[in-house]
């Protein structure tokens, strides 16, 4: 059985897709009780997420 990934254990610089919006930030801050965390996007902006509201996204090296 392979280990469970948590989306608690995301590192900060972690690159993050908005399901909605498909638009895709950079991970800024991790909350917990409930996990949340803040996103900074391209143009300076933050925001912050649900863990059910965005995905990891993939890289070449992961």
């Amino acid at each position: 059985m392979g280990k469970y990934f948590s989306m608690n254990e995301l590192e900060v610089g972690t690159q993050l897709k908005i399901k909605k919006t498909r638009i895709v930030g950079t991970l800024k801050v991790v909350h917990h009780y409930p996990t949340t965390f803040t996103i900074e996007f391209g143009d300076g902006s933050f925001q912050n997420y649900k863990t059910n509201e965005v995905e990891v996204v993939k890289t070449e090296d992961a």
